[in-house]
């Protein structure tokens, strides 16, 4: 997880707008159990909208951002915002 956690924040110095590693951050970061800043991480990465157009993979990494947020958002007893994540996701 340190190796992980090491590359996503790599990743992320190199291509700061990255989706892709702004998630693979935020899950290593569930794994440390540091659920806030994963939430602010996968709430950075989800926006406020779904973005026109995605740079390589990050359409894939849009909607997994939006399926753990709803998770996030469920377990944390926000049902609101978890069915809003969740449409997007569905979408």
């Amino acid at each position: 997880l340190d190796v992980a956690r090491h590359l996503a924040t790599l990743a992320l110095v190199a291509k700061p707008g990255s989706l892709t590693a702004m998630v693979l951050l935020a899950r290593v970061l569930l794994r440390y159990g540091e659920r806030d800043e994963a939430t602010a991480l996968l709430e950075k990465a989800r926006g406020p909208q779904q973005p026109t157009s995605f740079a390589g993979d990050d359409a894939d990494a849009w909607y997994v951002a939006c399926q753990i947020l709803g998770d996030l958002h469920l377990e944390a007893g926000r049902p609101e915002q978890a069915i809003a994540c969740l449409n997007d996701f569905r979408k």
